[in-house]
């Protein structure tokens, strides 16, 4: 799709002295599929399209954008709205020194149809409900593809394209009294996910959830998986992340070269891997991206710094300025989260104790200092594994934990397989981690 361009020719004629000027323009598809219980309920189809300009003037930033007003508006917009005053030096973009060529995602991917998405959530569905009838199962699917350009005031012009399809299973029983819902969502850029995959997931947490089992307060060994492990990254990543360094607030502003994990953890932002739901060339900003180890075996080598925030700093931009939605201006985040898997089989993880938890999901799980790093949450997805076999699901139990230690000196090993986890309202953006095993983890019966 060739995205419009009325505006390029007037950016490109003399502007106000020393004013730098970025556009961007994002044109997406969506379309899903929803069923419940067996049945269609109904199948969506949607476009955005959103333009943004921003500015620097006189040391000064501004961005305005819309998904209706002319380029000329959206110019007067962001000259308006500037603010600060100490960006001397600071250069807006460098689309002039990226890769010559228009890298893009997804160029020789075929969109799926409507239909496509509909049969795989019905079979999922069905395939469900044939197996487990006392089981109401929902299931939905997804797919997205989504077209960015990027042009400068000296009209150097970017464009790519990326693609992403995701999938949604679960299923909820009431058996005896008790209410269950298990469920899983996966994605990844350039197909739809495995249906297999999510169904054996599925299947599995209804055959070990059906026996019930209780628990006395303890610490225990838990093996946090991916979802819980991605949510305990959330105090690292507010360590990282420019806002606390800049301000001198986080603990690790003045870090850098120094060990702030334990050795086996190696967590970067990576735009280049193969099946990234954010693998693209540049960011938001018009920096040129690559991978970026922001702790490397256990030593900090990176913040998490857009444009700004580096030039603050006298750090390079590594392109690290990317919009949480559609919409709104870049900030300081990473392209994909990855954290390096172990070397530690699934069956190894589970026999490494006589006796452990699985944690899959929790209620409320957010730091209250994310900065210190206390977690708590309502388990939701809690099993009991006893010398390696899961015997039953744990209800009503609280697990509390500090995610620096958790990540530090009470990590015991990571799993040797990772999986993606999609960013959300609370995260900075979609990760690729393993599951993580944590000695002497707080649970206690919830009150």
């Amino acid at each position: 799709m060739t995205i419009t361009d009325p505006f390029v020719q007037r950016l490109t004629k003399p502007r106000r002295a020393g004013e730098q000027v970025l556009l961007m323009e994002v044109h997406r598809q969506q379309m899903s599929a929803r069923v419940r219980g067996g049945q269609l309920e109904g199948i969506d189809q949607g476009h955005e399209h959103h333009q943004a300009v921003r500015v620097l003037s006189g040391g000064r930033l501004g961005y305005q954008g819309s998904r209706a007003a002319d380029w000329d508006a959206l110019l007067d917009g962001a000259r308006a709205g500037a603010r600060g005053a100490d960006l001397d030096g600071f250069v807006l973009s460098a689309l002039g020194q990226g890769p010559a060529s228009d890298a893009s995602s997804g160029d020789a991917v075929r969109d799926p149809a409507p239909t496509d998405l509909a049969h795989m959530a019905l079979a999922m569905g069905r395939a469900l409900s044939g197996e487990a009838p006392e089981v109401v199962p929902q299931a939905q699917v997804q797919w997205m593809r989504q077209w960015t350009r990027l042009v400068d005031g000296d009209g150097v012009e970017r464009r790519w394209m990326r693609t992403e399809g995701r999938a949604a299973l679960s299923g909820r029983a009431v058996r005896d009294g008790d209410f269950m819902t298990v469920g899983t969502n996966r994605g990844q850029s350039g197909a739809l996910p495995d249906p297999d995959g999510l169904l054996d997931h599925v299947r599995t947490r209804l055959a070990w959830g059906q026996r019930i089992v209780s628990l006395e307060a303890a610490a225990l060994p838990i093996v946090f998986m991916p979802p819980v492990a991605f949510s305990l990254l959330a105090p690292l990543l507010a360590r990282l992340s420019a806002p606390a360094v800049t301000a001198k607030t986080s603990p690790w502003s003045d870090a850098l070269g120094t060990r702030v994990a334990n050795t086996e953890v190696s967590l970067g932002s990576d735009p280049g891997i193969a099946d990234g739901p954010r693998s693209v060339p540049w960011d938001d900003e018009g920096t040129a991206t690559r991978r970026v180890p922001l702790i490397d075996h256990g030593v900090l080598r990176h913040w998490i710094l857009d444009r700004r925030a580096a030039h603050h700093l006298g750090q390079p931009a590594l392109g690290l300025g990317f919009s949480g939605e559609l919409g709104s201006p870049p900030t300081p985040r990473p392209a994909n989260v990855t954290v390096i898997a172990g070397s530690t089989p699934w069956e190894d993880l589970l026999q490494s104790h006589p006796r452990l938890l699985i944690l899959e999901g929790w209620v409320g799980g957010r730091p209250v200092n994310p900065l210190r790093g206390e977690m708590a949450g309502t388990a939701t997805g809690l099993y009991l594994v006893d010398h390696g076999a899961v015997v039953g699901r744990v209800k009503n139990v609280v697990v509390s934990v500090n995610a620096l230690e958790a990540w530090g000196s009470r990590l015991s090993c990571m799993g040797d397989e990772q999986h993606w986890v999609g960013g959300g309202m609370m995260q900075l953006a979609p990760a690729c981690l393993p599951p993580i095993l944590v000695q002497d983890v707080a649970v206690a019966a919830k009150s």
